[in-house]
């Protein structure tokens, strides 16, 4: 009986030490910048930022580069809102949105937070064309005026 429970015993784990090691995730880094890109219908990309000074200038600079022949119109809407009790973010009179009927665009809006804070500005882009849905594009900082 004590041979048999041996052998039973020393089985498991063999069997443990086998499938432990094929368990084990395997991983490899990225470089940061792989040169990645998502493929969009309409548009080539994007590029957005967003800051503020220490007056209270919140700056928002926007471009899309669409395809000659394909794209059509981009809608480009700036929304701002502020943190409150330190976990919510409400609405300001702080919004603007334009439509372009061009294939590139690019430009800066201005807005003059009222108050000391933290503002999470989110630039949304909406872009038509030929090529197919329409691309949503998305881009939100966070950015704090204490001065």
């Amino acid at each position: 009986m004590k041979q048999h429970l041996r052998t039973i015993f020393t089985l498991a784990l063999a069997l443990c030490l086998l499938v432990v090691p094929f368990s084990l995730s395997v991983s490899a880094a990225l470089p940061e910048d792989n040169g990645v890109m998502p493929c969009y219908n309409n548009t080539f990309g994007t590029d957005s930022s967003a800051n503020i000074d220490g007056i209270g200038k919140i700056s928002v600079a926007f471009s899309y580069d669409g395809y000659e022949g394909v794209t059509t119109h981009a809608n480009i809407d700036i929304k701002i809102e502020k943190r409150t009790l330190g976990i919510f973010w409400s609405d300001t009179d702080m919004n603007w949105n334009q439509t372009y009927y061009s294939v590139s665009k690019s430009g800066e809006r201005n807005f003059l937070v009222p108050s000391t804070g933290t503002f999470r500005v989110t630039l949304t882009y909406t872009i038509y064309g030929s090529g197919g849905a329409a691309d949503v594009v998305t881009y939100q900082q966070e950015l704090t005026y204490n001065p």
